[in-house]
């Protein structure tokens, strides 16, 4: 059973990096042990009577106020942790409001119902309380949206579902393009492999995985009509998402303002990898949308 347990972890989210991930599971434990620096909050959760919960999210100004705001949605496995280590920039927290989630089911946030919601629309549906919770908390000031890996593909369709409380979005190493997608043959052995034998989130990320080309299919239209600008950063060594998805936004966000940028010979694991990089790229993510905005009036 262990070593099935470890060929889940590799294969399905190519966890390749532990280096990465033992630093970083440090840095999220010096963010939850620093005073004062997030609050955690949690919000009921029901879609359609299916499902329902309650969503954690940490976040670094509780304060009812308005001021510019960034929302992080970490990948598949995962959790808020995926994004610590921007709350230890200074330039960060002085600049914006920074919040992390735990997507449906992830983290410490609770879903129940029939089956696991797997798919970008259902938890897109899922995450409307937190995304107007914190909306309401902002005064009312539009959010920039940080999704990484799964949740790189799941931001477009949270900002097409809720295009007034969005401001812009920036994917990090996100799949857009439902052909290239597409699961390995591994995911399809392993969801074959007896439930009682794999670890819940290792196996709730297989079912992500395995729906993620029928998902993203499915929110192509929706996509397609965004007009909120739109910012994507991808490793040319990505072993997990297909730096090809970059070359097909060109085509699905035609009405955005696209921006790109290649990181040579970089993985995929670039929230971790690439914080510098990834800060730069949320200061002007919220930058260009408010010179959109100054140019169209709004």
């Amino acid at each position: 059973m262990g070593l099935i347990t470890q060929l889940v972890a590799r294969v399905v989210t190519g966890a390749a990096l532990p280096k990465e991930a033992e630093n970083n599971a440090k840095l999220a434990e010096q963010v939850l042990h620093t005073p004062g620096l997030i609050d955690h909050h949690k919000v009921k959760v029901e879609a359609a009577g299916e499902y329902q919960g309650e969503l954690h999210y940490v976040c670094s100004d509780p304060r009812p106020i308005g001021r510019p705001t960034v929302l992080f949605v970490h990948g598949s496995p995962g959790s808020w942790a995926s994004f610590a280590p921007y709350f230890l920039q200074p330039e960060l927290l002085d600049g914006f409001r920074l919040i992390a989630i735990d997507r449906p089911g992830w983290g410490a946030s609770t879903v129940t119902g029939k089956r696991f919601p797997s798919q970008l629309s259902e938890q897109a549906h899922l995450l409307g309380p937190l995304l107007n919770a914190v909306y309401e908390q902002n005064q009312q000031q539009k959010i920039v949206l940080v999704g990484h890996s799964f949740g790189g593909s799941l931001v477009p369709v949270l900002a097409a579902l809720y295009p007034d409380i969005i401001r812009s979005v920036l994917i990090l190493a996100g799949d857009v393009s439902p052909a290239l997608a597409k699961h390995r043959w591994y995911n399809s052995v392993l969801a074959g492999i007896p439930r009682f034998c794999i670890k819940k989130h290792w196996y709730h990320s297989n079912l992500e995985i395995l729906d993620l080309s029928t998902s993203l299919y499915n929110q192509q239209e929706a996509m397609a009509k965004l007009v909120h600008p739109i910012s994507m950063m991808q490793g040319t060594g990505d072993k997990l998402t297909d730096p090809k998805n970059v070359h097909f936004a060109d085509t699905l966000f035609q009405k955005s303002r696209l921006t790109v940028q290649w990181l040579p010979d970089t993985g995929h694991m670039i929230n971790l990898l690439c914080v510098d990089k990834v800060k730069a790229a949320i200061v002007h993510a919220y930058e260009s949308s408010d010179a959109c905005f100054r140019h169209h009036g709004s």
